[in-house]
């Protein structure tokens, strides 16, 4: 990880390890805002960029970059201590409602297909309703 701009109260680095890790890049942007002086962190998880904004009456450049990095190991020794786990809670949240709007469609289908007229309209909207209080 180099720097790609430092100037005055304001650092541009790049982490290849951190493109498309979101949790990861959340995570390091808690880290990095609870060190003294720091007033912004933005973290781009597509990019792997890493903009801080600091005062730089309190942290020097050079204390700072060496912070990043020390957090960056920590977070290479326990990769996925508590970023596998939300990831894999938000896939399973995005699953269970593709599953159950599937099972909504099929309902409506099989309701319309196989059923006379009036109960058409009335037996999908029942067996949802049932559905939706489990």
């Amino acid at each position: 990880m180099a720097p790609l701009s430092v100037i005055p109260g304001r650092i541009r680095l790049e982490s290849h390890e951190l493109i498309g890790k979101r949790h990861g890049c959340m995570s390091l942007t808690n880290k990095i805002n609870s060190v003294k002086g720091i007033i912004k962190t933005d973290i781009n998880p597509r990019t792997g960029r890493i903009l801080i904004i600091f005062d730089d009456s309190q942290i020097i450049a050079a204390d700072l970059i060496t912070k990043v990095k020390e957090f960056l190991n920590a977070m290479a020794v326990e990769p996925f201590a508590g970023n596998m786990l939300s990831e894999i809670q938000d896939t399973n949240r995005n699953n269970k409602v593709i599953s159950n709007a599937f099972i909504h469609a099929a309902i409506d289908i099989a309701g319309h297909a196989l059923l006379p007229k009036p109960l058409r309209f009335l037996f999908p909207l029942a067996v949802n309703s049932l559905i939706k209080s489990l």
